[in-house]
């Protein structure tokens, strides 16, 4: 890589970093950091909030579940793994939910953003969710949902007997050798499945790579494939309203086939890219 053209893009973000309020740049081609830059008053090695770019997490997470045979499909009917639960508002609809219907937004659940007040003030977040009215078919129209990936969350805890970071730390943070995030819980202890993580940027890169070499982690296969494709190939349905036609949202990923570009995005400005 030329170098003067990263020292120019780092001198872009300095001269506006009012707009990009930039904390840490990393750069890696072929398996090797090219560039690693922290902006004042921030230094490497900080943690920081990777807001919904851990929705990406979340999904990678059900992906080495299925993987590792504690899920069956990504295409199995949500509500089997809470046969305990008494569910209001059920239907054939809820009844149709599949994880992946959560996994692309398109679970039908009325949720708005605004509800997330309400959501936290509860004393059981899942059951909050699996509570909630169906505003369309499942499969329909996308919908972004931090409830869709939450009960994500509790869909995993429910079939693997783990917490999500229980489960992470055994079969993605141990193996790409990264260190327990700070995780946010809910009132059951379960970490969240829309966010609350703060990683090392560095940290963050290896599962980028990961996906990269198709899941392979220096001769370990993290995640398969077969989940890479799955989990970067854009979900069937209409494309959400405003996006270039050229984008498509997959399980906690964008795909940009114009500039052969996989993405995943936090509220606060965080921006993951993969140039496939």
């Amino acid at each position: 890589m030329d170098s003067e053209v990263l020292a120019d893009m780092v001198e872009a973000v300095l001269a506006s970093r009012e707009d990009y309020r930039p904390h840490q740049v990393v750069v890696v081609r072929n398996g090797r950091v090219v560039l690693d830059v922290a902006f004042y008053p921030f230094s490497r090695g900080l943690p920081h909030d990777i807001a919904s770019i851990g929705k990406m997490v979340t999904a990678t997470l059900i992906g080495i579940a299925i993987d590792e045979g504690f899920i069956a499909s990504v295409d199995e009917p949500v509500l089997e793994f809470f046969p305990g639960r008494e569910i209001a508002n059920l239907g054939p609809r809820k009844r149709a939910i599949t994880i992946a219907h959560l996994l692309a937004h398109r679970s039908g659940i009325d949720y708005e953003g605004e509800q997330y007040g309400e959501m936290q003030a509860s004393p059981d977040w899942l059951q909050w969710i699996l509570d909630l009215p169906m505003a369309t078919d499942p499969g329909g129209e996308y919908s972004y949902s931090n409830a869709n990936y939450h009960l994500a969350a509790g869909v995993l805890y429910e079939a693997t007997g783990m917490t999500p970071l229980e489960f992470a730390r055994r079969h993605l943070l141990g193996p790409l050798r990264i260190p327990d995030p700070i995780w946010e819980v809910d009132p059951q202890g379960i970490q969240w499945g829309f966010g609350g993580q703060m990683v090392r940027p560095t940290d963050l890169a290896k599962v980028g790579v990961a996906f990269l070499n198709g899941g392979d982690w220096h001769g370990r296969q993290v995640v398969s494939s077969e989940w890479v494709t799955r989990a970067t190939t854009g979900y069937p349905g209409p494309p959400p309203p405003g996006w270039l036609p050229e984008v498509s949202i997959g399980f906690g990923w964008s795909n940009n086939s114009v500039l052969n570009m996989l993405g995943a995005a936090g509220s606060g400005g965080q921006s993951m890219r993969v140039l496939i």
